[in-house]
């Protein structure tokens, strides 16, 4: 552990001391984390990130290379969620060609959902930077052997999709989907559902073509999430559908 990592910890583990109990009997299993856990909650985390540590007055290229080292290497599941932190924070001032060749790095630690989703917020506004080359890395992680990029190619998408513009196609946000469609991990399948739902808010008929189209082959984690906010009628027509195909099989 080098020294600004240990420094970090320390600060959480100090903080985790007077930390109430999570309400999960195993908040290291809710989170579905193998690294280690302290059990700070959201709001103390945030309050030690906009506090600082020892380097936070450093120029802000030099804490983003300071972050990225302790993500390559951190094996503590809050000292990684302070990196995110950093992030969320300072995205907006860094800038898109220095940020996005190290995010596109940080997937291959991801094992939660957690930090999962924080990274997909950031890819998505790294497209609104670079949307070719982070579409292009989108469809990339599709074919990965690891479920969390494959995971990050879809739900980015949703991420993206819930700009007031369009800023794909319909073809263009499904790609992934349709790849992706008979995939068996759940988190895959729920980032599925969740791209669909937001297609919604842009090209509604062409989802609903695509409902009814593949209806049949959709499991029920992504069924269940892209059929929110659908017409109630259209819903029990799905499931009609599912139904007879269930039948047949």
């Amino acid at each position: 552990m080098n020294p600004n990592e240990k420094a970090i910890y320390d600060a959480l583990a100090e903080a985790s001391k007077t930390e109430i109990p999570a309400k999960f009997k195993s908040l290291q299993d809710y989170i579905g984390t193998k690294y280690n856990m302290l059990g700070i909650s959201s709001a103390t985390m945030r309050q030690l990130s906009k506090k600082g540590f020892g380097f936070s007055k450093l120029p802000l290229d030099i804490r983003l290379q300071i972050w990225d080292e302790i993500w390559q290497n951190s094996n503590s599941y809050e000292v990684l969620s302070q990196a995110e932190l950093f992030v969320e924070y300072h995205i907006k001032k860094i800038k898109p060609d220095m940020l996005w060749p190290i995010l596109q790095t940080w997937v291959k630690r991801i094992d939660n959902w957690a930090h999962s989703d924080g990274l997909s917020s950031f890819y998505s506004k790294m497209f609104l930077a670079f949307p070719h080359e982070v579409y292009s890395q989108l469809l990339s992680w599709s074919d990965s052997d690891n479920f969390w990029e494959r995971r990050q190619s879809v739900v980015v998408i949703a991420c993206i999709m819930r700009n007031k513009k369009a800023l794909l196609s319909f073809e263009e946000s499904t790609d992934s989907i349709v790849k992706l469609m008979m995939d068996k991990e759940y988190f895959v399948q729920k980032g599925i559902g969740w791209a669909l739902r937001e297609i919604c808010r842009h090209y509604p008929e062409e989802q609903l073509k695509f409902l009814y189209k593949n209806a049949n082959k959709m499991t029920s984690t992504a069924f269940a999430t892209a059929t929110e906010k659908i017409d109630a009628i259209e819903k029990e027509n799905l499931k009609l559908i599912r139904k007879k195909a269930r039948i047949k099989s």
